[in-house]
């Protein structure tokens, strides 16, 4: 019989959004939420979306992702998913596409 054991195989992360009432309330910024993260003791973190308008102080995404990066890179956290939802199904499917194409340039940032 083979043991499974998660640490050989995966890492434990958490998601951006587990973060998400923290980040409203106190004005915690993707930085913040790393160094959280880590204090906790989780592995990596997953990015739910990257909403720059509202927790990182008005950074463009593609910069913030890049600081998020670096600062996880110096912690030692690693950046493990990057989530987003897409409508494929609609209507100006071209303004869907663009937005998901952007948050390829996000997740490559990452």
């Amino acid at each position: 019989m083979i043991k499974f054991s998660p640490k050989k195989y995966m890492k434990i992360g958490v998601s951006s959004y587990s973060f998400k009432k923290a980040m409203d309330k106190d004005g915690l910024t993707y930085i913040d939420i790393c160094d959280k993260a880590k204090e906790i003791g989780f592995e990596g973190i997953e990015f739910s979306g990257i909403d720059t308008a509202k927790y990182s102080h008005g950074e463009r995404s593609i910069e913030c992702a890049k600081n998020i990066a670096e600062h996880c890179r110096e912690i030692g956290l690693e950046v493990i998913n990057f989530a987003v939802g897409a409508n494929f199904l609609a209507e100006d499917i071209d303004a869907e596409l663009e937005k998901i194409l952007h948050c390829v340039d996000i997740a490559e940032a990452l």
